[in-house]
């Protein structure tokens, strides 16, 4: 299946900071390379492999917002599986929360074991310190990054999220949400980014906490643990998170590089 692209201009002042944003396409790589390209921008998150054959190449796209210490993106990918096991889990050490809705197509497979079905329209959350092993349709899929300790403050306690989804009336909400903000992210000024990542949160955790007392509480040892282990590993890299560091290294959106705070 072929993924078609759809990108609107905008046009502001030449003199107003906006909020930073990186473009990433396979069609500027030769056919024979555009998975490979596509597999080592996602890495930073996720091992990725082909569901179909790539004799016409593999069309994928992203665009990727920086909000603070939270990142909004928005993709458009061909089928592709996408896996973290335990040991891509205790070497990277992301300690973040995936929030995603699927605007077109969706996936299946498991997290932590557990089958999860996802279809268009649905907002889910993947907890990256656990294991997740799905195969994706051809898909457009907006996506928020958001650390551990963002959220788990505004929650009444603390949830096992992974595989979440949200309930149908929560999920409408905080995905009209979604598709607004990302809309007029192109022309937001940088000043707004503390406002904007406190609301989304704010959102976000709203949405959350009326099923908090139905969700399954997280195992405190094992994440305490590896809490203080990242942000020991944040410290020594100048405070930055897991995934700044690797837009910095340029293993995501290359040309954050320049963006991102020094």
């Amino acid at each position: 299946m072929r993924v078609a692209f759809n990108r609107r201009m905008t046009s502001t002042a030449p003199d107003t900071p906006l909020i930073p944003s990186s473009l990433f396409e396979t069609t500027s790589f030769n056919s024979r390379d555009q998975f490979d390209a596509w597999r080592e921008r996602i890495s930073v998150v996720f091992d990725v492999y082909p569901l179909e054959t790539l004799a016409g190449g593999f069309l994928a796209m992203a665009h990727g917002f920086h909000l603070g210490d939270l990142v909004l993106t928005r993709t458009r990918f061909e089928a592709q599986g996408f896996v973290r096991t335990k040991q891509r889990a205790r070497t990277d050490m992301l300690d973040h929360y995936l929030v995603q809705l699927y605007t077109e197509g969706g996936y299946v497979g498991e997290v932590d074991g557990n089958p999860i079905d996802i279809q268009a329209g649905t907002v889910s959350i993947l907890d990256l310190a656990r294991t997740t092993e799905t195969r994706a349709s051809a898909a457009e899929c907006i996506s928020l990054v958001v650390p551990r300790d963002e959220i788990e403050p505004l929650l009444p306690r603390r949830i096992n999220l992974h595989g979440k989804i949200l309930d149908s009336g929560n999920g409408r909400l905080f995905s009209s949400y979604l598709l607004t903000l990302l809309r007029q992210l192109p022309t937001t000024e940088l000043s707004q980014v503390p406002y904007i990542s406190r609301a989304t949160l704010s959102l976000l955790a709203a949405c959350l906490v009326p099923s908090a007392k139905a969700l399954d509480p997280l195992h405190e040892s094992a994440h305490f643990d590896r809490r203080d282990t990242c942000r020991g590993a944040d410290a020594a890299q100048g405070g930055r998170s897991t995934i700044e560091r690797a837009v910095l290294e340029g293993r995501y959106f290359d040309d954050w590089v320049r963006m991102l705070r020094a």
